[in-house]
């Protein structure tokens, strides 16, 4: 059942009791929904991951639990350990095959390597990573031509880094991709485990969605040469 719907020139925004959707000038939709990552229906699922692409807790160990561990971990091992003794270094993204994961549509998971705040403690240090993390994942997606897309929360559990600037990063950075970028991307979706992060997420893309609002119809105003 539709609990919102704004309509307001190119911005559209529809909000369910599970799901909202959010759409910029026609190029791709960002979604939010409550749930389990590897049940997205999207092509593409984004692995919260470790430095070395090993199989671990939370999310990352769902993900390799339903792709099948053996496979996937195989395919992450082909990419080489680096100088610094790592195969994936933190605010970069690899891509692996999906394996066991195809039969439900998901052909793509890419590793993203998000900063753990427990030894990064600069908070300069741990936004502009945590966006290039979602950046590089984008980038990704779009090298592959992938059209459908779904994030996790990255670094906000284990990593320890804060939520609700989590949050903000991880929306805005999308945001701004979409408006700024050409994309084969037409669905970008945050999948959350729980029901505060689900309404975190939610509040701060109403936030942001309000804000683009205000701005666009100041700008009306001023081609109108309309004064506040």
């Amino acid at each position: 059942m539709v609990k919102k719907v704004l309509l307001f020139s190119t911005l559209l925004s529809i909000q369910f009791q599970t799901q909202s959707f959010w759409w910029f000038s026609k190029k791709a939709a960002i979604t939010i929904e409550q749930g389990d990552i590897t049940q997205a229906q999207t092509e593409c699922i984004v692995n919260a991951a470790n430095d070395l692409l090993l199989n671990g807790q939370g999310v990352c160990g769902a993900i390799f639990k339903a792709a099948g561990s053996k496979a996937l971990q195989q395919a992450c091992n082909k990419f080489p350990i680096n100088d610094n003794l790592v195969r994936c270094p933190t605010g970069e993204a690899r891509i692996t095959g999906s394996f066991n994961l195809k039969s439900k549509g998901i052909t793509h998971i890419i590793h993203a390597v998000g900063p753990d705040c427990r030894i990064i403690t600069d908070e300069d240090q741990q936004n502009t990573l945590l966006k290039q993390t979602y950046q590089n994942s984008l980038n990704l997606a779009t090298q592959h031509k992938i059209k459908s897309i779904s994030f996790p929360f990255i670094s906000s559990a284990i990593y320890a880094f804060p939520k609700d600037r989590a949050a903000r990063i991880a929306l805005e950075t999308v945001r701004e991709y979409v408006k700024k970028n050409k994309t084969s991307l037409k669905v970008i979706n945050f999948v959350l485990f729980s029901q505060d992060d689900f309404d975190l997420f939610t509040k701060i893309n109403k936030e942001l969605a309000q804000a683009d609002q205000f701005k666009f119809v100041m700008f009306i105003r001023n081609l109108m040469g309309i004064k506040s």
